[in-house]
């Protein structure tokens, strides 16, 4: 397509100018300076400090009291204001190329008492002494030869004991001091007066003033810091990116003993993700498949799991564990951590990782946020797609009744009669003269699509400050229209007797999505926290395909059509507390309960078929295409899960246990899941007096399927219950579990993880046994388990550390695998069948990890991990002379997953200098080996007995080229995603004892490149206008299937384009 690749390099070209004219602007800075500014007030960032510049207003601090910005070199003056009020003016000397730190602690009076600064080289602060509390002019000069010796101990108020890895600042020094394990600090630095500050994430910041240092003297200066009331971890996933040192502990990731990935909202937020799923799918080692499923490591999702708050959560697919990552609107999410190693104090269901994702916290202050967003993609905003007449609620994502079965038809197919009574075929014939007839299909306008989004949140201080409450509430609605054309060259069934050759699908999509979320938050001092949280999340999709094939077995062309419509919910409340005990050397107790109900409804699935000779005289026009009397049905599909959870945890701070310092922790867990889930299903039969006669040259089964030829009689149109006994089951799951752990730092070069973890499940499957659901049957699956765990980290270097882990883990049969019944994946159409006989797998982990931190921006990170498997659960192929595949479940021998990944970011000037200090480069990639062994499963029909695991790629790269304009305040990145082949479908033979059969389908993935802008466009006293734009898929690249290398479907996706508008405001 011609026009299409003129298209895709024009865009090209200017993302290309964009970047190349950025480097100009960058090489001015060999003129200016930059100045990192910093608000505190009660140790807590104070936002809405404006800053002016000559009468201008260059900006003010955000909800983390923080704003960078440039200024020329020279003496220049610059004024903070609050509120309307002055608060002081400063005279700084700016020298080219450096930065300069400013932090400013507040009184609640709005008076400056102090100016901390810290800087990369010569420059002079000065300050207007009416308006401050403190001491007289800094100057900071270049470090000269230590003189003086300053020493001393940080501890807590309330415990005495030493408080480790606090990060201390000397005013004029350039160097990083932080505490040992017992919060001792000792530095050498020039003789003369300074000023110290001492900040820690869990404490509020101390300023000690006017500290005299004599030439070979030592000081002692013991400093004491009070639990902070607001929790800086709470804001470190959210900061953004600031140089200099304050404000890269304040970036600090939150520590951990496991390996882990964090995302921030801020990251988030640059990626342009519009859901979970989207910001996971650049975690290292993670894949993103079908759009809304992650697979950690190259294992599938039933070796993950997805906990919100660390709440287990219901789902709303039948054939998945996990609730669909699209359900999760970015605008919710705070942050994202992603465990891949595990620890006792999470579900020991782990294979892969668990993604623990948070909600966002109330806000510091009052804010809202409007945003509204237009786009579209290349190949299907603006073109013509298939639709049909629904209801009146469509465009909200609501069935208003048109597509729902009436109350008498549900409970008669929940319980029909004997097959073929009279009373069957009457009740039959009711049903179907009340349903809509609705097949005919027309074309539209496939509109842009439109998101619109609205947050708001507030924070409320009572008690002098002591006590808070705050809310937080956001909501989103949004649609889109997306084509995809599928081409198949060959049919990939050795066993159809149905078999399409030259089969061309065309998919047409309409999405609605809706959701909540409202977070209310009580805060009684400094030791209690009460939290409530809901969400609703809808997601629902309306779909349209056409399938034209031509099969050799009929020699006939035929065209298929399909309409779907599908509602998912998800429905969580969770209710969480927090209680800290001083008295009990500062016990903490943490207890959450929660419900959800997760829900699918697709009701009035209508599939039906037109045929047409292949073969016809030259000299005539084909035949039409006529209506065939098979495979015309309809089905309804309803699911709901409902999950409980209670926790207690409890978490001891140990601060001189025989000299180790750190944690030890326990809790109790109970959850229970219920699962009920229908699946009628029918099917017209057509009597020889209708498939005979001309009226099935029509083009609108319309005419055909109406309630004037139906009957009861053998020479009517019936509709016939093709529902089977085991199409509807129930399934309930308890789960129990008790933990112990210690988290412990034996010394400076030494920390440990141990404990272990002891779970009690029970699963149970009931289903149907007869046509008329009389009798029920139903197996149960018991197992009780221990697993341990040990976590070793060695910080055997400033800024390095190695990473040892060692667990064993399981995975359970899903609820549906376990019930004999057949069910259709909503998704592939393909059938399935649990198995009764499914045990639980074991699993082994071991990981490898080394970390160096150049700072708190800048790492890079290298794992190797190695996980080995005892009767993992597969999915198996069985024989079938139908055209969809049927599947099943079974345990097989053994399987071996093993990986090495790489990750790191770092700044330009790094490597190329000052000249491009504002650009960033993040890159991750992973080599995962898996082989599972098919040997000894029974009637396995697989061609391979040993192959990769499906889902996993080889190897998963990931760059993003980032650009930050601090002052102009623009944000700009570049994202390349590339993959290895995936396995689709493993191979099949037509027979258990076929020598030879199909070999794997591996899907081939291009390259996938995104562009995101983000600018300020619009600044007042209380209000900000954002523009970000987003480019996805630019290089539009083929989807592959193929065969030995052979193609046997292809695909393109398009390129999406979005301009969005953020307005926030006070």
């Amino acid at each position: 397509m011609p026009s299409m690749m003129k298209f895709k390099v024009l865009i090209l070209s200017l993302i290309t100018l964009f970047f190349t004219s950025l480097s100009p602007v960058q090489a001015d800075r060999s003129q200016t300076g930059e100045v990192d500014l910093l608000t505190f007030q009660k140790g807590m960032p104070l936002p809405k400090v404006e800053i002016y510049f000559k009468k201008k207003r260059l900006g003010i601090t955000d909800e983390f009291g923080s704003f960078s910005f440039e200024l020329p070199i020279g003496e220049h003056k610059i004024q903070l204001v609050k509120s309307g009020h002055p608060l002081t003016e400063l005279t700084l000397l700016i020298s080219a190329g450096e930065i300069a730190e400013l932090i400013i602690p507040i009184t609640e009076g709005a008076k400056v008492f102090d100016i901390m600064t810290e800087t990369s080289a010569q420059a002079v602060l000065k300050t207007d002494q009416s308006n401050i509390e403190g001491p007289q002019p800094i100057s900071i000069q270049k470090q000269q030869k230590p003189k003086a010796i300053l020493s001393g101990q940080v501890t807590s108020i309330e415990t005495k004991a030493g408080i480790p890895d606090v990060s201390l600042y000397l005013s004029g020094i350039d160097q990083k001091i932080q505490t040992d394990f017992q919060g001792h600090y000792r530095i050498s630095v020039p003789e003369g007066t300074y000023t110290l500050s001492a900040v820690h994430s869990d404490y509020s910041s101390q300023t000690v003033r006017k500290l005299a240092l004599a030439s070979k003297k030592q000081l002692t200066q013991n400093l004491e810091m009070t639990p902070a009331a607001t929790q800086l971890k709470a804001f470190v996933v959210t900061a953004p990116r600031l140089a200099g040192g304050v404000l890269a502990v304040i970036e600090e990731k939150k520590k951990t003993s496991a390996v882990a990935e964090v995302i921030s909202a801020e990251e988030i937020s640059k990626s342009g993700d519009s859901s979970a799923a989207g910001a996971l799918s650049r975690v290292t080692g993670l894949t993103l498949v079908d759009g809304k499923y992650i697979y950690v490591r190259g294992m599938g999702d039933r070796y993950s799991s997805i906990r919100l708050n660390s709440a287990g959560l219901s789902s709303p697919e039948p054939a998945r564990k996990t609730v669909p990552l699209d359900m999760f609107p970015s605008g919710m999410i705070g942050s994202i951590l992603v465990q891949k190693t595990f620890s006792p104090n999470l579900p020991g269901d782990f294979g892969g990782g668990t993604v623990l994702m948070r909600t966002k916290p109330i806000p510091l202050e009052k804010s809202n946020k409007f945003s509204i967003s237009v786009g579209g993609n290349s190949r299907s905003t603006g073109s013509d797609g298939l639709t049909y007449q629904g209801g009146d609620l469509d465009l909200l994502g609501y069935d208003d009744g048109t597509r729902q079965l009436q109350n008498g038809d549900i409970d008669y197919l929940k319980h029909p009669e004997s097959k073929g009574s009279e009373i069957d075929k009457n009740s039959l014939y009711d049903l179907g003269v009340n349903l809509e007839n609705n097949y005919k299909t027309h074309k539209e306008m496939m509109m842009p699509d439109v998101s619109i989004k609205y947050s708001t949140g507030d924070r409320f201080e009572e008690y002098m400050g002591d006590s808070a409450w705050g809310y937080n509430f956001s909501t989103k609605y949004s649609n889109k229209a997306r084509y995809v054309k599928e081409n198949r060259l060959t049919s990939q069934q050795t066993t159809d007797t149905f078999s399409p050759v030259n089969e061309e699908k065309d998919k047409y999509g309409y999405d609605k999505d809706l959701s909540l979320m409202g977070n209310l938050v009580y805060e009684l001092g400094n030791y209690d926290k009460l939290e409530a949280t809901t969400i609703v999340s809808r997601s629902t999709s309306d779909s349209v395909y056409k399938d034209s094939f031509f099969s050799s077995d009929s020699n006939n062309n035929f065209e298929e059509y399909g309409l779907q419509w599908e509602e998912r919910q998800l429905l969580s409340q969770q209710f969480h507390g927090e209680h800290t005990f001083p008295t009990l050397d500062d016990l903490k107790l943490e207890w959450q309960t929660s419900a959800s109900l997760a829900s699918r409804d697709s009701p009035d699935t209508r599939t039906y078929l037109f045929r047409q000779p292949a073969e016809h005289d030259s000299q005539l026009p084909p035949s039409p295409f006529q209506f065939h009397d098979r495979n015309a049905t309809r089905t309804w599909e309803s699911l709901e899960d409902t999950a409980t959870s209670i926790t207690l945890d409890a978490t001891q701070p140990l601060y001189d246990f025989f000299g180790a310092t750190g944690n030890l922790k326990s809790g109790l867990l109970y959850e229970t899941k219920s699962r009920v889930s229908d699946t009628f299903k029918t099917e017209w039969n057509l009597p020889f007096t209708i498939s005979n006669s001309d009226i099935m040259k029509t083009d609108n089964p319309e005419d055909i399927l109406t309630a004037d030829n139906q009957g009861t009689g053998f020479t009517d149109l019936r509709l016939i219950n093709q529902t089977q006994p085991t199409d509807s089951y129930t399934a309930e799951q308890s789960f129990m579990a008790g933990y112990a752990m210690a988290d412990l730092k034996l010394a400076p070069w030494l920390k440990i993880m141990t404990g272990g973890r002891y779970e009690m499940s029970s699963q149970t499957i009931n289903t149907f046994k007869d046509y008329q659901r009389t009798e029920k049957t139903g197996n149960t699956l018991e197992d009780t388990s221990f697993l341990p765990a040990l976590s070793i980290t060695t910080p055997y270097r400033e800024g390095e550390q190695l990473r040892f882990a060692y667990s064993e883990t399981l995975n359970r049969p899903l609820l549906k695998e376990l019930s004999e019944s057949v069910y259709i994946d909503p998704e592939t159409r393909d059938y399935y069948t649990g198995n009764p006989d499914l045990q639980v797998a074991s699993i082994q982990n071991l990981d490898l990890r080394w970390e160096k931190y150049f700072s708190s921006f800048e790492n890079i990170s290298l794992a190797i991990f190695r996980k080995q498997f005892t009767n993992p659960i597969e999915v198996i192929e069985k024989p079938t002379l139908t055209r969809n595949p049927s599947y099943t479940y079974a345990n097989v021998k053994e399987a071996v997953n093993q990986g090495a990944e790489v990750q790191g970011t770092i700044w330009l000037k790094r490597l190329f200098g000052r000249s491009v200090s504002s650009f960033y480069l993040g890159f991750n990639g992973s080599i995962i080996d898996s082989e599972i062994n098919m040997a000894g499963v029974e009637n396995s029909i697989s061609t391979n007995t040993k192959r990769p695991l499906q889902g996993q790629a080889p190897w998963v790269t990931n760059l993003n080229l980032g650009y930050e304009n601090l002052v102009a305040d623009i944000q700009a990145n570049l994202l390349l995603n590339v993959q290895g082949d995936i396995i689709t479908k493993a191979g099949a033979k037509a027979s258990a004892d076929a020598d030879f059969g199909v070999e794997d389908t591996y899907l081939k993935s291009p390259a996938s490149l995104n562009f995101v802008y983000k600018q300020l466009i619009y600044f007042g006293a209380e209000d900000k206008l954002y523009m970000k734009i987003k480019l996805k898929n630019l290089l539009d690249g083929e989807y592959k299937e193929v065969i030995n290398d052979e193609i046997k479907k292809r695909y393109y996706k398009g390129i999406g384009f979005n301009i969005s508008f953020s307005y926030k405001w006070l």
